[in-house]
């Protein structure tokens, strides 16, 4: 028996409804920003939120309603809303690396880039940023949010 998710809902990303503890961030210089996906944010050396790499262990957030856009050549130029990973946002993400199963709901896995999104990779575990809640078999697909484990942007001042 295939598995969908339930209620099908038609946008990656952010997919509840209520409204989420969130917050203005200036963005890093250049970020490329994807529509599809869920556009998921570190914070880098300057303060700055930047788009989080495949090898991203500790993740801060993730921009609610993102286009496709790259954020201005000047950091800190552009401002996006931010919802915190502590919140543990919903996420509808693509499966771009391996097939799902109902043997994943549970587990942890990575993230993966390409050019026209962000998306998860369930063939690997080694960074983990992602757990998933729930499968959709059919069009490889999950809901996923923030595993606790690896929550950052929490530090001493000094």
């Amino acid at each position: 028996m295939t598995q969908r998710l339930k209620p099908t809902h038609d946008k990656f990303g952010i997919i509840d409804g209520f409204p989420y503890p969130n917050h203005k961030g200036l963005m890093a210089a250049s970020e490329v920003l994807k529509a599809k996906g869920a556009n998921i944010v570190v914070i880098d050396g300057s303060g700055h939120f930047a788009v989080a790499a495949a090898t991203t262990t500790l993740c801060y957030g993730v921009i609610l309603d993102a286009a496709d856009e790259t954020t201005s050549s000047t950091a800190g130029a552009t401002e996006k809303t931010i919802i915190p990973a502590t919140s543990f946002p919903r996420m509808r993400m693509k499966v771009l690396t391996g097939a799902v199963a109902q043997t994943d709901v549970g587990k942890t896995c990575d993230l993966v880039l390409s050019s026209n999104r962000m998306g998860v990779n369930v063939d690997a575990s080694t960074y983990d940023p992602i757990l998933i809640l729930e499968v959709d078999i059919v069009n490889n697909e999950i809901i996923g949010t923030f595993n606790p484990v690896n929550l950052t942007g929490y530090s001493g001042t000094v």
